[in-house]
């Protein structure tokens, strides 16, 4: 099994770069990569991510909100192998840590806000401003 670990690790690295890839500061190390094939069980810890990605996101929908830095702590994926056409596969995410601010992303605003004073804050915004 040792000598398989490493391929499958950097197979699965290639794979998860291909698809969260672009969210993500930097590029996967095999350190922060957790494959148990035979379990069915792939994690992924310590990501910090590409808050650029998500300012271009709220500003293309016109939400004047801007992340200034965000973390996840640990990404799960369970993957059913035996019954992979009738079992869903599943996602577990831990740890999520998101700084907000107010204003667009070119940096009109404010200082940082936490994601719950910075919803709250939202939700007793009057409409229309």
């Amino acid at each position: 099994l040792a000598f398989t670990q490493p391929p499958i690790k950097r197979f699965y690295k290639y794979i998860l770069k291909r698809t969260i890839g672009g969210l993500l500061q930097r590029d996967i190390d095999l350190e922060q990569l957790d494959v148990q094939l035979y379990r069915g069980i792939v994690q992924l810890k310590a990501l910090d991510l590409n808050v650029e990605q998500f300012n271009f996101a709220m500003m293309s929908l016109g939400i004047l909100l801007h992340f200034v830095s965000g973390a996840i702590g640990c990404i799960k994926m369970d993957i059913p192998w035996r019954h992979l056409l009738r079992d869903p596969c599943k996602v577990y995410v831990s740890g999520i840590r998101l700084e907000l601010a107010k204003g667009t992303a070119s940096g009109g605003g404010g200082g940082g806000v936490g994601v719950a004073s910075g919803f709250a804050g939202l939700a007793e915004a009057p409409a229309g401003g």
